[in-house]
């Protein structure tokens, strides 16, 4: 309506406003601005640590060409942050730097020509992941988030696999703290760096991330997505261990959709798969017994303390057998 298109030609304004004034600031200060919009609303001095120092330092051009540096010392970040503090752009609080407003950040963004943002994502992410402590869990998602951005100026194909990896690790350890929604963004990141050549140069990744993928969109509760990861592992895993998982994540779905049947017959594929095929003939009382009787005999003479003391069940095939049951 005519209110909703007002208010947004406001805000594009103020955007623009900004940006000029943040133009015409020194050329260090309008970079660490450009900098920290790339990061986020705001930055701490943990973060700010990360990307000081001139080492590695970052040269941004959409061609490649070099450019000027982004990334100056830490006393020299510091300095122009709080000139930026008294320009009336950024509030600085204890030892966390924040945008004053968010079209401030908007404006520092859109300074960032659009065909060189990626590049800035993936030198700051680059430069992030370099930098030491960059194994703490979250400089890990920092990192990955920045790289992510990237990703379209990633050539070399043994980058985009390191770059899968980290997706990877970052969504397991999503899964993990149960943030099944950031897992799953993850994952779909890593899988988007894979070629058509996955499954035969880097078997073990590739299975992983769609395994992991389909249990973060089984968990978000959407099965469709689930369904096509699942797909590529059956149409692709070396054998059946490695399409168990696969096979609980879909009995799991369809029985969360109420689709009892389908699940009870996958249950029953998968049982075969793993040499425990169920009889496909109605069955009768007499093979019932027979069973029962054949139990009864393995545990004639046990007392409770014999089998309290059996040796645990190590065999996974077995394992998965009793879980399928």
């Amino acid at each position: 309506d005519t209110a909703t298109i007002e208010s947004k030609n406001i805000a594009d304004n103020a955007v623009d406003l900004m940006s000029q004034k943040i133009s015409r600031l020194p050329k260090e200060i309008q970079t660490v601005l450009k900098m920290i919009a790339c990061l986020g609303s705001s930055i701490d001095e943990s973060t700010l640590r990360l990307i000081a120092g001139h080492e590695n330092a970052g040269k941004v051009n959409s061609d490649g060409s070099t450019g000027h540096a982004i990334f100056y010392e830490y006393d020299d970040l510091v300095g122009s942050l709080e000139l930026s503090v008294n320009a009336g752009l950024l509030d600085c609080i204890s030892t966390k730097y924040k945008f004053a407003h968010d079209q401030i950040q908007s404006a520092a963004y859109n300074l960032i020509p659009e065909n060189e943002r990626g590049l800035w994502h993936l030198q700051i992410g680059n430069k992030i992941w370099t930098s030491k402590g960059a194994e703490q869990e979250k400089v890990l998602f920092m990192a990955v988030v920045q790289l992510n951005l990237g990703t379209m100026f990633i050539k070399e194909k043994e980058q985009k696999i390191e770059l899968a990896r980290l997706n990877l690790r970052s969504g397991e350890s999503a899964i993990s703290s149960v943030s099944y929604p950031l897992a799953a963004s993850y994952l779909k990141a890593g899988i988007k760096l894979l070629d058509e050549k996955c499954w035969k140069e880097h078997y073990d990744l590739t299975l992983k991330l769609y395994e992991c993928y389909a249990e973060a969109e089984y968990c978000n509760g959407k099965f469709e997505d689930m369904e096509k990861a699942l797909d590529q592992i059956f149409a692709h895993a070396k054998c059946c261990g490695d399409q168990r998982r696969a096979y609980f994540l879909r009995i799991w779905a369809l029985g969360a959709q109420e689709k009892m049947k389908k699940a009870i017959d996958v249950g029953l594929n998968m049982l075969a798969e793993l040499g425990e095929p169920f009889p496909t003939t109605e069955i009768s009382k007499e093979m019932i017994l027979e069973d029962f009787s054949k139990t009864k005999q393995l545990l004639e003479g046990k007392t409770d303390t014999d089998l309290l003391e059996l040796n645990t069940l190590n065999d996974d095939v077995k394992i998965d057998t009793m879980r399928a049951l």
